[in-house]
């Protein structure tokens, strides 16, 4: 609508200009093109000064043309940049809607772990697949690698604005507000059970700190995965006393940038194997690599003996230098 009207202003200016000032004798308007000229230099407010109407009816085209200018393009530019300035403010402060963002990696809660899983996946090169968007109720939480969205992460509204019913992966950390009496593992309950209310497709991955709150979302909700915080501290220290050196093994096997755990289904592999034996000693002759589990429909077996039938759509767990593919 504003092209239409700048253009007929345009004409209609240079028109009247061009005839006003050529009758009185201004060499400046000698064509029709030099009055569009003018009219174009003059209502974008550029004024290059090279060509200016000397007559009275010209001048005041003029001024209607300089007037008309400002508020054509002057004022738009002003309330763009202002609005420019309005969503970069918003951006800053995590008030942002998200819910048209597709497959990212959804993060709910914010606690001294945060930052190291951020850390991990930008090493490992997730993140130039995948966004990563965290929600939580803290403020000033300042990385140029992820979508800050301030909100509740027990909050309904805050996770759909956050896209969580289009993301890919979602994990639930306990968030560490100082002074706060609610148990951590509540909001994380809580925001789990709403998490796969919103979105039960999607792989979730819960912190938990204290093991005894797992048993409430093991025995309501399936298909999630459940990290203990503190078990897992514990277990290395066990693990330490009695075998003095595996503590460190299993951290540095974890930091270890050549050396990764992933998972992929047996189907994709070359061969057939028909026991975790089998398996092994491909993976172990062949490709160098260290198979370490079985994911088939009794869950999660850890180091099976050689024996162990593979079902059909079973996955194997392994450490490696890189993915299989």
């Amino acid at each position: 609508f504003l092209l239409i009207i700048s253009t007929f202003i345009i004409i209609f200016s240079a028109v009247m200009v061009f005839t006003v000032e050529k009758t009185a004798g201004n060499d400046q308007f000698s064509s029709l093109k030099d009055a569009l000229w003018w009219s174009v230099v003059t209502l974008t407010t550029v004024g290059y000064g090279d060509k200016y109407p000397v007559t009275t009816i010209g001048r005041f085209f003029a001024s209607v043309i300089m007037f008309v200018g400002i508020g054509i393009i002057a004022l738009p530019a002003g309330i763009i940049g202002s609005s420019l300035t309005e969503e970069f403010k918003n951006i800053k402060e995590g008030k942002v809607i998200l819910n048209k963002l597709r497959d990212h990696i959804l993060i709910l809660g914010w606690n001294t772990s945060a930052s190291r899983i951020i850390d991990e996946l930008d090493k490992r090169g997730v993140l130039l697949n995948h966004k990563l968007v965290v929600v939580t109720t803290l403020e000033d939480i300042d990385d140029d690698r992820i979508i800050y969205k301030r909100g509740d992460p027990s909050k309904e509204k805050d996770l759909i604005e956050a896209g969580i019913k289009n993301a890919y992966i979602i994990v639930i950390l306990s968030e560490d507000i100082s002074g706060s009496i609610r148990n951590p593992d509540a909001s994380v309950i809580i925001t789990a059970m709403l998490a796969k209310k919103l979105n039960s497709t999607s792989h979730i991955i819960v912190e938990i700190i204290d093991v005894q709150n797992a048993e409430l979302l093991e025995n309501n909700l399936y298909g999630i995965e459940i990290i203990y915080r503190e078990e897992i501290s514990i277990q290395m220290i066990v693990n330490s006393i009695y075998s003095p050196g595996a503590g460190k093994i299993i951290t540095t096997l974890l930091n270890y940038n050549y050396a990764n755990i992933y998972e992929t289904s047996i189907k994709s592999l070359k061969g057939e194997f028909s026991t975790f034996g089998d398996l092994y000693k491909y993976l172990g002759e062949e490709e160098r690599i260290i198979p370490i589990g079985i994911i088939d429909d009794g869950g999660y077996v850890v180091n099976p003996p050689r024996n162990y039938p593979l079902e059909e759509n079973a996955r194997v767990v392994y450490i490696a230098e890189k993915e299989l593919i």
